[in-house]
């Protein structure tokens, strides 16, 4: 899996304007719903790094799941983010739950752009995923995680992110706001100009 992207070396790391926006946060927590319309309102393209492997690899995120591995998954992960990072036109882009694990990935997303936690409550993550069976770590054999066991889950994986997630430039508390609220909360707070 190639991706040919320009890298900028003149791009400056200092104004907001020039830099890369990359939301992180666990899953079901907003980061394409968000993204989307912060991309919309400020125009940008905007990129979900999960779509961006199925089109890389045609293949989809369970399937790699399933045949190839979490860590060749999470190899395709580090190649998007750093294509991604270097592409020359600001973006938005949204992150996969766990990119951050990875060191060299939360470097070059620091180095390339603005890092928003996008940060929700698992009872709120739960009643946005518990039917979704394209998300490989909420399968356990043949069917979806019981509430008991997704909680078990979660709390365990978000204690690992954490770290990742609270690197982050700017720290947003989701909680039941709208999405569009939450893109111009965000676009506000990075002082960006509206379309």
């Amino acid at each position: 899996m190639n991706v040919n992207r320009a890298v900028n070396p003149a791009l400056p790391e200092t104004s907001i304007d020039c830099r890369h926006i990359f939301l992180t946060g666990f899953m079901g927590s907003g980061k394409t719903t968000i993204g989307k319309k912060i991309a919309r309102k400020i125009d940008r393209p905007f990129y979900d790094c999960d779509q961006e492997i199925e089109k890389q690899t045609n293949c989809s995120i369970p399937d790699i799941f399933r045949y190839e591995g979490e860590q060749k998954f999470r190899k395709y992960e580090q190649q998007i983010i750093s294509g991604l990072a270097g592409i020359l036109r600001p973006a938005v882009i949204a992150l996969g739950g766990g990119a951050l694990m990875q060191g060299s990935n939360l470097e070059t997303v620091k180095k390339h752009g603005q890092l928003i936690y996008l940060k929700s409550h698992p009872d709120l993550i739960w009643q946005r995923v518990r039917l979704n069976r394209d998300r490989p770590l909420l399968i356990s054999g043949q069917k979806v995680l019981s509430k008991e066991e997704f909680d078990q889950k979660i709390s365990g994986l978000m204690a690992d992110r954490e770290k990742g997630y609270l690197a982050a430039d700017l720290v947003i508390d989701c909680g039941r706001k709208k999405a569009d609220e939450l893109a111009d909360l965000i676009i506000a707070q990075l002082n960006l100009k509206k379309i």
